[in-house]
């Protein structure tokens, strides 16, 4: 039997989480702009079948959406985006994005019964009133389904959020550390090219 490993990328608005994604794949899926981009997480799964694909789960009534790989590049950046009143009522609410693509530098091996799975997670330091859904968000990922974790520092940024207390990210790798030894945390600079 298959078993998902679900390697978790996690960092603070603009720090280049979906540009880092989007590197395993050799081509731009996921949007990736200069400002917050990501609202809410984005799995996706390493899959070389013919038949890509994006399932939109939402959080209100909405039915679950499936989009097929030609319409993929071009509505995912509206799915992903920030709830705003100005974002047409289709795309708001989602809950998260189930992503099948083909990575191109990361393939699975059928004889270890593993396929990786990558999770873009919404910003860390959103301060608008989505601050607790993209930080919740983020934390149960940590906590309850990430097997590894990248933190993706955007060199400008390195020192941000790197105090250690009860209930914020720091604390939450330590205790998901100390619960489960096989949880892998790795600690990359990014964008150090701007300096």
């Amino acid at each position: 039997m298959i078993r998902d490993y679900k390697i978790a990328v996690v960092a603070n608005m603009s720090a280049g989480k979906s540009t880092f994604i989007n590197s395993m794949f050799e081509e731009d899926i996921l949007p990736a702009y200069e400002h917050a981009t990501t609202d809410c997480p984005i799995y996706i799964y390493s899959d070389n079948s013919p038949n890509n694909k994006a399932i939109i789960e939402f959080l209100d009534e909405k039915d679950t959406i499936i989009l097929k790989k030609e319409n993929i590049k071009e509505n995912i950046k509206l799915y992903s985006q920030k709830d705003s009143q100005e974002l047409d009522s289709r795309f708001r609410n989602v809950k998260k994005i189930d992503l099948h693509w083909d990575f191109k530098k990361l393939q699975n091996n059928d004889s270890n019964k593993l396929r990786f799975v990558f999770i873009d997670t919404p910003g860390l330091n959103n301060t608008d009133e989505f601050q607790n859904k993209h930080t919740q968000s983020t934390k149960d990922i940590i906590s309850n389904e990430a097997n590894m974790l990248i933190y993706l520092f955007d060199y400008k940024q390195i020192d941000c959020n790197l105090e250690s207390s009860k209930g914020n990210i720091w604390d939450l790798i330590k205790q998901r550390k100390e619960i489960d030894n096989s949880f892998e945390v790795f600690f990359v600079i990014n964008k150090i090219d701007k300096a």
